[in-house]
């Protein structure tokens, strides 16, 4: 049937014919076209405002931190590319005459132990620590009943053998005249013998006579002896000064003589003037002269600079130490130095040339010798081997190799080297004593 249908759809003319018409069915209801087209419109608009909202905050959040990048990157070439910079100081000329410091130690100007001359058992004393004494003054009282004993005795044997000579000038006087009278009378009226015998005995009464003389003389002696012993009771200050200690009381036993096994009565300082020890260093020692002003300083804020006067040199240099000792004299009236202080003493040494003082942290710390970094005219660093005159730990006088118009470089570190070209900071240095250097470490690109 459809074979017939589809020749019947031809017309004889050669021309299609109208179809028939098709079996009747229900009507259909097609969606309008513009309701179809914007159920897609809408999300793909908003999908696409999105993404460029997404892009233009992610383009906002991006450019900033290119900026960012590009002035670092930039900032680090020019702080790559850029001099290192330094502090400089220019040297400070010192005076004709330079100051030597020195640690000093203040002791008495005179120190002695007083020790009992004679035995005995103490009676009184009458100074005490720290009271002051002048050269004379009684100082305690010793009992030595003993020696007083031996003096009493020491008289009676004196009186005695005094009797003796008086007695020995008796016979003496007798016996001449004996002998006077044998002689008058001669051989014709007496003797010879006799005449012998009364010569005999009047040598032997001279003889007997100058024993005698010779025993008061000795007994003289022993009694003067004693008598400067009794004298020892009493102990005198030998000179003014200040009692240190007191090593007695009241009914001690004390015994004559002096040293570790005898105990001492006091202990006597003489501290105005007061004496200053210090060892001056064998650079300095040919400096030092007798009479030569110095300045003591303590620690003490109630006790101000003293003026000191060079006293003693010992004219030879230790060769363990390599120094020289020497003994200054200050005036103490007050007695505010007291011996055994800690002090310094600045000592003015005349200068044979002059010497120009930079920070001792100017020195480049290398084994090529005392040199340091100049900054010269061009910016550029040139090395100068320096001479050393004097090390004051803080500051160096320098003798030779340097001038006054240099500009030194404080705190060079490891990066400094001759002919570097730097430039020189306007801002103070932190610390021109501390070990930082003062030159940034530039890292490599």
């Amino acid at each position: 049937m459809s074979q017939t249908l589809r020749a019947a759809d031809v017309s004889a003319e050669g021309k299609p014919q109208d179809p028939p018409p098709p079996a009747e069915k229900p009507i259909q209801q097609m969606p309008p076209q513009g309701t179809h087209a914007s159920s897609w419109f809408w999300p793909i608009l908003l999908t696409a405002v999105g993404i460029l909202l997404l892009g233009g905050l992610l383009l906002l959040g991006l450019l900033p931190k290119l900026h960012q990048q590009e002035a670092l990157a930039a900032a680090t070439s020019e702080e790559v590319n850029r001099p290192p910079s330094v502090h400089v100081a220019r040297p400070d000329l010192v005076p004709s005459t330079s100051t030597l410091t020195l640690p000093g130690t203040l002791a008495p100007n005179r120190d002695t132990m007083i020790y009992a001359r004679s035995s005995g058992f103490v009676r009184s004393w009458t100074v005490d620590l720290g009271d002051p004494v002048t050269s004379g003054d009684l100082l305690a009282e010793i009992d030595q009943p003993e020696v007083d004993q031996e003096l009493r005795q020491a008289r009676s044997t004196l009186e005695q053998s005094r009797a003796s000579v008086t007695r020995d000038l008796a016979n003496l006087a007798l016996s001449k005249i004996t002998m006077e009278r044998q002689q008058n009378l001669g051989p014709q009226l007496t003797p010879q013998q006799s005449i012998d015998i009364a010569k005999t005995n009047f040598d032997a009464g001279s003889s007997g006579l100058l024993a005698a003389m010779a025993v008061v003389q000795a007994n003289e002696a022993m009694v003067k002896r004693l008598e400067d012993m009794v004298s020892f009771d009493r102990v005198i200050a030998p000179f003014d000064g200040v009692i240190a200690k007191r090593y007695i009381e009241v009914g001690n036993l004390v015994s004559a003589g002096s040293g570790t096994t005898i105990q001492p009565l006091y202990h006597l300082m003489q501290t105005d003037p007061v004496l200053i020890l210090i060892d001056v260093p064998q650079v300095s020692a040919s400096s030092i002269r007798l009479g030569r002003s110095a300045r003591i300083r303590t620690r003490n804020k109630d006790i101000g600079p003293v003026t000191a006067t060079v006293a003693h040199l010992a004219r030879v240099v230790d060769p363990v130490t390599r120094t020289m000792h020497v003994e200054l004299l200050a005036a103490n009236k007050a007695g505010l130095l007291m011996p055994g202080m800690y002090c310094e003493v600045d000592v003015d040494i005349p200068l044979r040339t002059p010497l120009l003082s930079i920070s001792a942290a100017s020195l480049l710390l290398s084994g090529a010798g005392t040199r340091i970094a100049v900054v010269m005219l061009d910016g550029r660093i040139a090395i100068k081997t320096v001479v050393i005159d004097t090390d004051r730990g803080a500051t160096l006088l320098i003798a030779s190799g340097l001038s006054a118009i240099d500009q030194v470089v404080l705190n060079p570190n490891g990066l400094i080297e001759d002919g570097l070209h730097v430039e020189i900071a306007k801002d103070p240095p932190t610390s021109t004593l501390s070990g930082d250097s003062t030159i940034p470490s530039s890292k490599q690109p």
